[in-house]
């Protein structure tokens, strides 16, 4: 509901919108894709260990696993000066309920750097996160605001390119030294499966007006 309720996502006249909110969609989708939400959860049973834990939603177990090693890179190189949190946009470890407890935590926190994981800028995703911490910092009870620096976009920055290659080839390497195992050097292996293989990378369009 709140997803399909933000503005940024859903740009149509509120009345028009809303009808079919309420009439439609939040009363039988539910019921129809819970079963694919189960079938992705991981299971205490499944054998995965993610950052020390065994149960939950892939996304936010993978998303404190990131901001866990992020956490760890920033403090080698800033001596414990930087911190890192993750926060989602809706439900539970949300925008606002983040900010206030790393507030009550670093009382004294004086830069705040917004980075959404989406690496091309979108106003249905980037935009709708710096409203959040927008809105967050206009309450005129909070005192204490720091300087906020957003990154808009970096689908296109070297380093990230870098990463996304290095994850994709790690797991081809991964994947081809199974299957042929340990005592064959994996160039080779992936010359003898490379006609097996199929790599498929997907891409989400969005209307040019988001962007």
């Amino acid at each position: 509901r709140e997803f399909l309720s933000d503005r940024r996502v859903i740009d149509v006249p509120r009345f028009l919108w809303y009808s079919v909110l309420y009439g439609f969609i939040l009363p039988f989708r539910p019921r129809s894709i819970t079963p694919l939400y189960k079938a992705v959860w991981i299971k205490s049973d499944s054998g995965v260990d993610i950052n020390g834990k065994t149960e939950g939603s892939p996304l936010t177990l993978y998303s404190e696993s990131l901001a866990a090693k992020v956490q760890a890179s920033v403090e080698k190189t800033s001596g414990g000066a930087v911190v890192a949190r993750h926060a989602m946009r809706y439900g539970a470890n949300n925008i606002p309920s983040t900010l206030k407890a790393l507030h009550d935590e670093f009382a004294t926190l004086r830069e705040l750097v917004v980075l959404p994981l989406f690496p091309q800028y979108t106003s249905t995703t980037s935009a709708s996160i710096y409203d959040e911490v927008f809105k967050f910092y206009t309450d005129t009870k909070r005192r204490s605001i720091p300087s906020l620096r957003t990154i808009r976009d970096y689908a296109e920055h070297p380093v990230y390119v870098e990463a996304l290659g290095s994850s994709l080839l790690s797991s081809i390497k991964a994947h081809v030294t199974a299957k042929a195992g340990a005592a064959k050097d994996w160039k080779s292996a992936l010359a003898d499966q490379l006609p097996e293989i199929g790599i498929i990378i997907t891409y989400h369009s969005i209307p040019v007006r988001y962007v």
